[in-house]
């Protein structure tokens, strides 16, 4: 304590050294420290990295000399196979081919050993087989009188070997020379610990007997296992610095409190100041002793400048982000947040007209059209509904949903808000969509008027009312939308809601669907391609049932559908797709091998005494096409248990059975276990995880497919409209993709289709 004591003392009287000093100084302690520590750490190296090595050397030359009489062996062993092939003992018996063979026809046997450099046959005799020939470079003209011999060049061990070759009685056929590169064969037939494969030396040139062989092999050691516990020793020794180094480090640590906490005391202080000002701090008239901690002090204060400007720019930001969240990303109109805030801030004053407008058959014809064609039109009907209350001071048009618009006008009589809602309602029909479908087409809409005038607004506050909020607006909207739409009108008046009654289709229409789904006259099937994931050919064809007109308009499905369901002709419907599927098949439109899949209504299926017998025109089919039927899960939770024995029967008759539209409702996984399914088609809603940035959901799709499969369910993805999702499935676990990628549904079948992302490797 009394060190510390004075210590203290002494700095209150002169200005303390730079940190940099008092660092320069203990470095250079723990450098002599830490050098004296690693003199003594080298030496006792030197000295185990000696006797390590001497021990290491003996180790080797044992090894080495096993790995020569391993090798020996192994040559031997070849040999013995040579002189035992009768293809080597026919060469005594002809031997007008023996070159032709000894050259060309026995270095490309799979008996010729891998270090064999030289073969030579001799006769009994002890004369090459063929007279005098081609000399070789290893073998005598004329067979010695050892048996083995070793000859050296400084850099190669050659190993001679002469053998008798004998008949199966027993009678000697000649003899045979072998020349071995012995080196070769080391490294090839034996495994090293303790020394270098590629370093073995010969020591000595010329020939050599096989007691001299020992010697003549010298090979280095390998150096890993005494490096190994070279390390291990540094491990040991390199804890014992770091103890060294964390004691030098708590006294620096000491030494740094003694001679800096006044400033750190006043940076504490300047900390403080910065958490509670809400204003830039002036910066400090007098500096601190120590340089570091003074430049440390005027970087805090900078830091607080700065962070009070990044703070005004993150309210910018909370801004723009304010502008996302109630901004439609499409359009550019106020979205439906947008017109809540509006009614809970009282923003809208009576009179106002409150009108819902929606896009008849919006969903039929983004599926029919694609997603971008879809997003031009609601660019288009958004520009409209721009232009024609661009002249009505206050007044707003909002996208509320997919294609639902609402148009907010205020100060406007009830008279003028029909007329004016009227117009924009014919101007939108009279919009072409030629330049975005490719052909003629129009499009319809319809709108539900809610009219709110101040004295009714009083009137309902009076009387303690609920006043006309968003959702009730919005609310009796719909209800005039849901009976103009009925009613084939362009406006309705939510106040004139009672007083209006019409037919639901147009009656000419109506007549022909009527007459159309009756007879089946008028009714065409379309097919769609199910691709294959993993080569891009055409697994089956979707059928699609349309109606076309005498002057060969095809009324759009929602129509048919609606008019169909309205008058329960589903029963009626599916016979003549069933009749028409047949003809299809029986045609040869459609090869051998590729299916067709058919969407039964839900009706036929609950209703149906014999499905069986309603699809008999189906199975003189069924071995030479596969044919799939299609359930949603709509038919599913209405009766699952009657639906499973329907279900059963058909695939006792050959037919496939498939999930549709998987994720578009409840996805429930017990109609997968309890169901006998053959495979599911994933609904685009799913498919659109696939393309989220949220990395969850990404990965659930993908699960998803890979659970499906592993399950033993054909998977088949819809939707697949961009050659990203195309390359993206191709990595996923699924049989097969539906898109208008791949082709629309057309009146002629696709046999082939041009796949334009890559197939997937197999």
């Amino acid at each position: 304590m009394t060190f510390l004591k004075r210590m203290r003392r002494l700095n209150s009287f002169r200005r303390p050294l730079r940190t940099r000093d008092w660092v320069v100084v203990i470095t250079l302690f723990i450098g002599v420290m830490t050098a004296l520590y690693a003199a003594y750490v080298l030496s006792q190296t030197v000295q185990l990295y000696a006797q390590l090595e001497a021990q290491e050397r003996k180790a080797a030359q044992r090894e080495l000399n096993a790995a020569v009489e391993n090798t020996l062996q192994l040559l031997n062993q070849q040999i013995e196979k040579l002189t035992a092939w009768q293809e080597l003992r026919a060469q005594f018996q002809d031997p007008s081919y023996y070159f032709y063979w000894r050259e060309q026809a026995l270095p490309t046997s799979r008996r010729y050993p891998q270090s064999l450099l030289e073969v030579e046959l001799y006769g009994p005799d002890r004369h090459r087989l063929a007279g005098v020939g081609n000399p070789l470079k290893y073998l005598d003209d004329v067979l010695p009188p050892m048996d083995i011999l070793w000859v050296s060049d400084g850099q190669h061990l050659t190993l001679i070997r002469y053998a008798t070759i004998q008949d199966d009685s027993g009678q000697t056929l000649g003899h045979a020379g072998f020349a071995f590169d012995f080196l070769d064969a080391l490294r090839r037939n034996n495994t090293f610990q303790h020394l270098k494969p590629d370093q073995i030396q010969i020591v000595g040139v010329g020939r050599f007997l096989t007691e001299r062989i020992h010697t003549l092999l010298k090979a280095d050691v390998q150096p890993d296992l005494i490096a190994k516990i070279l390390i291990e020793r540094f491990q040991s020794a390199f804890v014992w610095l770091l103890v060294l180094l964390f004691t030098m480090i708590a006294f620096l640590w000491v030494m740094q409190y003694l001679l800096q906490g006044r400033s750190y005391n006043t940076i504490l202080t300047t900390l403080k100041r910065i958490h509670q000002a809400n204003r830039p701090l002036p910066f400090p008239s007098r500096s601190l002793p120590i340089r570091e901690l003074n430049q440390l002090l005027h970087l805090l204060i900078r830091l607080q400048h700065l962070w009070l400007r990044q703070r005004n720019k993150a309210k910018a930001l909370v801004g723009e982000l304010e502008r996302i969240a109630f901004e439609d990303a499409l359009t550019g109109l106020p979205n439906r947040n947008a017109l809540i805030r509006q009614f809970e801030q009282n923003a809208l004053h009576p009179p106002f007209a409150f009108v819902l407008i929606d896009i008849a058959n919006f969903r039929a014809f983004n599926d029919t059209y694609g997603s971008e064609t879809g997003d031009a039109l609601l660019n288009a009907i958004a520009e409209i509904l721009r232009d024609a209350i661009g002249d009505i001071p206050d007044a707003q048009v909002y996208r509320v949903g997919s294609d639902e618009f609402v148009l907010v006008m205020p100060n406007l009589s009830k008279r003028m808000a029909i007329e004016r809602v009227e117009t924009l309602i014919k101007r939108i029909h009279a919009l072409t969509l030629e330049a975005l479908t490719g052909h003629l087409s129009h499009i319809k809409s319809r709108a539900g008027l809610v009219y709110v005038d101040a004295d009714r607004n009083q009137e309902h506050e009076k009387k303690d009312e609920k006043r006309c909020t968003f959702s009730a607006c919005l609310m009796r909207a719909d209800a005039a939308l849901l009976a103009a739409k009925k009613q084939q009108h362009a406006v309705m008046d939510f106040d004139a809601l009672e007083s209006v009654r019409a037919p639901l289709l147009d009656h000419a229409l109506g007549n022909f669907i009527d007459h159309a789904v009756r007879t089946g006259k008028g009714l065409v099937l379309h097919a769609q391609p199910i691709v294959s994931a993993r080569d891009g050919h055409v697994l089956y064809h979707e059928l699609l049932v349309r109606a076309k007109s005498a002057d060969e308009h095809l009324i759009h499905p929602a129509e048919l559908f609606e008019w169909i369901n309205r008058h329960h002709l589903h029963r009626q419907l599916d016979h003549h797709v069933i009749r028409m599927a047949a003809e299809l098949l029986a045609s040869g439109q459609i090869p051998a091998g590729q299916g067709i899949s058919l969407n039964l209504c839900e009706q036929t299926l609950l209703s149906a005494d014999n499905l069986a017998a309603l699809l008999a025109p189906l199975h003189p089919h069924v071995g030479k096409h596969p044919i799939t039927i299609e359930v949603l899960e709509s038919v599913l939770m209405t009766r699952l248990e009657g639906v499973r024995d329907l279900l059963t029967q058909l695939q006792a008759h050959g037919f496939h059975i498939a999930l549709d539209d998987f994720g578009s409702g409840y996805a429930s996984f017990r109609y997968l276990a309890q169901l006998p399914l053959n495979t599911v088609k994933l609904d685009r809603a799913l498919l659109s995880m696939l393309d989220s940035p949220v990395e969850r959901e990404r990965e659930l799709f993908v699960q998803l497919c890979h659970m499906l499969s592993e399950a033993e369910f054909r998977v088949i993805v819809e939707g697949v409209e961009t050659t990203t999702q195309c390359a993206q499935l191709q990595q996923l676990s699924i049989t097969g993709m539906q898109g208008y990628l791949f082709s629309r549904p057309v009146p002629q079948p696709v046999i082939q289709v041009d796949v334009p992302c890559p197939p997937s490797s197999p």
